[in-house]
């Protein structure tokens, strides 16, 4: 710094004693450092716009996404059955079940009477055939015993 004046002038000629070579000098200091500020200030409002803007494209993808899934959701729920449909269903199944049970039941009595048929033709045919013996047998005995006593 000069001592014989001075002051913040840009000028190499020493200031005359007055404020106004400084008062040029400061106003366009402080002109500058607004620019400056303003200039920064516009680079932050335009790092931050792009800062939102890729904000809001990744939550539009988001949502994208989220949107498909209800789509999704919504087809799986046209495909699910209602409670009332499934109602339905089960009665009608347990009515074919409960005739398929009654045929079966009646089923199982024709084999049991078939059976029973069976089984005493069996026994009828078995006792008819020891009759027939039982009558040969007694026929051959009383012509033994009629030989012997006409002897």
């Amino acid at each position: 710094m000069n001592e014989e004046g001075g002051g913040a002038s840009r000028s190499t000629d020493p200031a005359a004693g007055t404020s106004s070579a400084t008062d040029v000098s400061l106003r366009e200091f402080l002109a500058q450092r607004i620019d400056a500020v303003e200039r920064r200030s516009e680079a932050r409002f335009t790092a931050m716009q792009q800062a939102v803007d890729l904000a809001l494209e990744a939550t539009e993808r988001r949502f994208e996404g989220v949107n498909e899934f209800r789509a999704t959701l919504s087809d799986q729920a046209q495909h699910f059955v209602t409670n009332e449909t499934l109602t339905a269903i089960i009665e009608r199944l347990d009515a074919k079940i409960e005739r398929n049970r009654d045929m079966i039941t009646e089923v199982s009595k024709r084999i049991d009477r078939r059976e029973g048929i069976e089984a005493g033709g069996r026994i009828t045919k078995g006792s008819f055939y020891a009759a027939f013996g039982a009558a040969i047998a007694f026929i051959g005995l009383m012509i033994v015993v009629a030989s012997y006593v006409a002897k």
